[in-house]
């Protein structure tokens, strides 16, 4: 973490990355003004791409994230749940719908329409994810189904706490200058103060 760090204080340093404190928005804008060349995002975003920048088709391509030398970019984070509520009246109906809904094969092209990249491996063999898609010049269903097994981020019991210490050492780091040494140092001991308090 400490290296990470102290790689991504060189690139601020180097002005080669953007702030943007309407994440969204100015996101968008600075892809419009040809101000992003790397852009680190879910699979899911390129349906915005193609819907915020589409005279750009063609000049994007998707790649694995980089990582130090001797170790693996890839990384598995994100995703969403169906929960059903236990007090339901009609909790086979829910699950059913929940089966049907997100695991069907027959109906990938829906979701993966939607650019939704499914966790539910049997999606990958459908044609849709297949396809190369004429914006990116890849077929973006393969190209992820090849980094799915990657390690998987275990957020922990803890998660919000050590979130919550890891965020104020960020702002420490990288608006006030803060040794991420040092800083790191101080939010492992927070984030064990806030979980020793239970």
């Amino acid at each position: 973490m400490i290296r990470a760090a102290q790689t991504l204080k060189a690139m601020i340093d180097a002005g080669i990355m953007m702030d943007f404190p309407d994440e969204w928005n100015d996101r968008i804008t600075a892809l419009n003004n040809g101000q992003i060349c790397t852009l680190p995002y879910p699979a899911w975003y390129n349906i915005v791409m193609k819907d915020s920048v589409a005279d750009q088709s063609g000049l994007w391509a998707y790649a694995p994230m980089p990582a130090f030398e001797g170790t693996s970019g890839n990384v598995s984070l994100g995703g969403s749940v169906a929960a059903i509520s236990a007090s339901t009246k009609y909790p086979k109906t829910a699950k059913a719908f929940v089966e049907f809904s997100l695991m069907n094969a027959n109906q990938a092209d829906i979701l993966y329409g939607q650019s939704q990249f499914e966790a539910y491996k049997p999606y990958y063999d459908a044609e849709c994810y297949k396809e190369v898609d004429a914006y990116f010049g890849v077929a973006i269903g393969e190209t992820f189904a090849r980094w799915v097994d990657s390690p998987k981020i275990d957020f922990g019991y803890y998660f919000t706490d050590v979130a919550d210490a890891l965020a104020t050492a960020i702002g420490e780091i990288f608006i006030n200058g803060t040794d991420p040494a040092q800083a790191l140092s101080a939010a492992n001991e927070a984030a064990q103060r806030a979980i020793d308090s239970y």
